[in-house]
């Protein structure tokens, strides 16, 4: 596995890596953040040839009980994608459910008892919860990433000639909260935002500025 990459890579760059290193490369993407990671509950998403995923078996075993395995590298890529999708599309839900309880007068606390244990809050997204809710948290992804990662889902599906629309208003709003949180820093030239469960403007999310990016 030469290298790691901490984004989600095009599908199409994994294809070209297998081709290159085919007796020695197996894509890797990992759902999971750092937390679940550390814990040993993250899912791993290798993808390649049988005689390398076999070589690592036992590692890939000792690091988390829940492995799917595909046969490319392609096919990990793109199941990563539509993971990150879904993930990205619940964020945005949230966060505009938190805006319509607060533009009705509910106050955060009743936010928190209505949809904090609540099981319409998916349990990918609890974890960011109360982070989401108050703005003052440690992110570990940006806006920058989610929306990177919306458009690549969204050419796998145009290549098959499937149309995504919602993925299309996810998109555009990670775009502009990434856009929004350059200016507030007054640093609109710089490539990247700070963390994702910081970033700010999704629609009832407030924000957060961290001292650098």
């Amino acid at each position: 596995m030469p290298g790691r990459r901490r984004a989600s890579p095009r599908p199409a760059l994994n294809s070209e890596l297998a081709r290159a290193f085919a007796a020695r490369f197996l894509a890797m993407p990992v759902l999971g953040c750092p937390a679940a990671l550390r814990a040993g509950q993250a899912a791993y998403l290798p993808g390649g040839e049988g005689s390398v995923a076999g070589r690592l078996a036992p590692v890939l075993s000792s690091l988390s009980a829940t492995i799917h395995r595909y046969d490319t590298a392609t096919l990990a890529t793109t199941a990563k994608l539509a993971a990150n999708l879904l993930l990205l599309s619940q964020i945005t839900a949230l966060a505009e459910s938190f805006a319509v309880g607060r533009s009705g007068g509910l106050s955060d606390d009743q936010l928190r008892e209505l949809l904090g244990g609540s099981a319409l809050v998916a349990p990918g997204i609890q974890n960011r919860f109360e982070d989401m809710l108050t703005g003052q948290q440690d992110g570990w992804w940006t806006t920058v990433l989610g929306a990177k990662d919306a458009s690549l889902a969204i050419n796998v599906a145009r290549g098959a000639d499937v149309e995504l629309p919602e993925a299309e208003a996810v998109k555009q709003l990670y775009d502009k909260a990434a856009a929004l949180r350059r200016v507030a820093s007054g640093r609109p030239g710089r490539p990247g935002p700070p963390p994702l469960a910081r970033a700010g403007r999704l629609p009832g999310c407030p924000v957060h500025d961290p001292a650098g990016w």
